[in-house]
């Protein structure tokens, strides 16, 4: 494929991804590869130009295949996928009506000229983009107006076209007649000046932007609700590979990270690694402390589940670089995400988090699978205490890393356990755990009728030649940072 390939007039004509999402998608194509191919015609991209952007600055090689259609069908096929795939809302569909349509007969846009369309009219272009006639008109005078700032807040999905249109008309001086001439025997009456009416207050819009505890907590309370409230149309849900190799999330097709950070800090985290990794970006621009990403509640209500046999494509895994219930995130951050989640029945969550005692003081939507993460002894207690009063539609176990072997009195108020290694990260070599470890609480499990799901990365894969299991009792002391952290605690006191 060459590689200065040039973007389809008319796909250039809708909103561009956000640069968070581009950042996200620009790192999983790094990490990941080129998942789908770009659709090009004539040397133009049809389909895929920010993963083609994405491969071109990050190395990757890109992969395409040729539209079979002529320049008609291969304008559809834009339209087509860009609102099926992006979801755009009817201000933000108005505006490339706008763009597509003239305001009078017989005239040509800019971009029917680039893309070589023939004259579409207003109500050919409302259609085409299943908007009103009206709608069409106020966006032209959106976009008549030169007013960069407002044009971009319609694109963005932040103000719609009517209020902008109604906005820019109010702020617009009026043409005023001059006054009629008076007969001589009067006096002349006084001059009339008319000035323009005054826009009606408007509520002050913020600027959506990632927040610490410590932003958000001085924010007015008003900005709070904005945050909180808001809907971002673009936000989509990052889609992740699924198998074998160790580092694959196998529970779900789908991650959805409202909140990144954690406080933990545990010694394993593959979260923290590639959080630093990006600090500084617009993915992680404040590294690992807590941030509510409001831009991205959205996501799980701009998207439907895919049709598959495969259950992992309705499954979102939420939280994956965060704890959603960590002590720290504050209560109104989790009740948004909690929302979210009850407005989206189509998907099924799952969530982890390593204070279930604080999960258990929320009320958990059906739809989630409500889980914690025990890797150790000294965790088994709280998590089944919180889970004998935890709602959702089940209730799951993550042992990984199993660094210890583990004893339970309540394995029947779980449907599933999943037990796993540790991959190296920059602080742990990589751990697989003893097999009588795994043996034992398989067995356990089954007696309780609960589910047992073990992961790749907790078996040695014994061929001749090869290491073999050993016998052990105790992970490298790295591992033990529950143990660790007591200890100092005990020296501090």
């Amino acid at each position: 494929m060459s590689e200065n390939m040039q973007q389809h007039p008319l796909s250039a004509a809708f909103p561009a991804m956000t640069d968070t999402a581009f950042a996200e998608l620009r790192a999983d194509i790094a990490s990941n590869g080129l998942h789908n191919p770009l659709v090009v015609f004539e040397g133009k991209v049809l389909d895929g130009w920010h993963r083609y952007r994405a491969c071109q600055e990050v190395g990757v090689s890109v992969r395409s295949r040729p539209f079979e259609g002529d320049e008609a069908a291969a304008r559809k096929f834009v339209v087509s996928a860009n609102l099926m795939r992006r979801h755009l809302d009817a201000s933000q569909r108005q505006l490339i009506a706008a763009k597509l349509a003239p305001a009078a007969q017989g005239q040509r846009t800019d971009l029917q000229l680039r893309a070589k369309l023939p004259e579409v009219t207003t109500k050919e272009a409302a259609e085409l983009l299943n908007v009103s006639e009206r709608g069409v008109k106020d966006a032209r005078t959106v976009l008549a107006s030169g007013d960069t700032a407002t044009i971009e807040k319609v694109e963005r999905g932040e103000v719609s076209v009517s209020r902008a249109a109604k906005e820019i008309r109010a702020s617009t001086p009026r043409q005023v007649s001059p006054p009629r001439p008076v007969s001589p025997p009067r006096a002349p009456a006084p001059a009339l000046v008319l000035t323009s009416p005054q826009p009606a207050p408007v509520r002050r819009v913020i600027e959506i932007t990632p927040q610490t505890i410590e932003q958000w907590n001085s924010l007015p309370a008003d900005d709070q609700a904005q945050y909180l409230t808001h809907r971002n149309p673009q936000a989509s849900l990052n889609q992740q590979k699924t198998g074998e190799d160790d580092n694959l999330i196998d529970w779900a097709k789908w991650t959805w990270n409202p909140i990144t950070g954690c406080l933990h800090n545990c010694p394993y985290c593959y979260a923290r690694d590639i959080s630093e990794r990006f600090s500084g970006t617009s993915a992680f621009p404040n590294g690992f402390a807590p941030t509510l990403r409001a831009e991205r509640l959205s996501a799980p209500l701009n998207t439907r589940p895919r049709q598959s046999d495969d259950p992992r494509e309705g499954r979102i895994f939420v939280g994956s670089m965060t704890d959603l219930w960590g002590r720290w995130v504050p209560k109104e951050w989790i009740e948004a995400v909690l929302g979210i989640m009850r407005q989206a029945p189509q998907w099924e969550f799952l969530t982890l988090t390593k204070f279930p005692k604080r999960m258990s003081e929320f009320d958990i939507p059906d739809n989630v699978w409500a889980g914690t993460s025990v890797d150790c002894q000294a965790r088994v207690a709280s998590a089944e205490a919180a889970f004998a009063k935890i709602g959702g539609k089940y209730h799951w176990l993550s042992c990984e890393p199993l660094i210890e072997p583990l004893h339970f009195s309540h394995l029947d108020r779980f449907d599933m356990i999943a037990i796993g290694g540790a991959s190296a990260s920059n602080e742990t070599p990589k751990w697989i755990p003893p097999y009588s470890w795994i043996q034992d609480l398989r067995e356990k499990a089954h007696k309780a009728k609960c589910r047992v799901y073990v992961k790749s990365n907790a078996y040695l894969k014994e061929h001749p030649g090869g290491p073999m299991y050993e016998d052990s009792d105790r992970a490298p002391d790295v591992f033990h940072y529950l143990s660790r952290a007591a200890t100092e605690d005990q020296k501090a006191a």
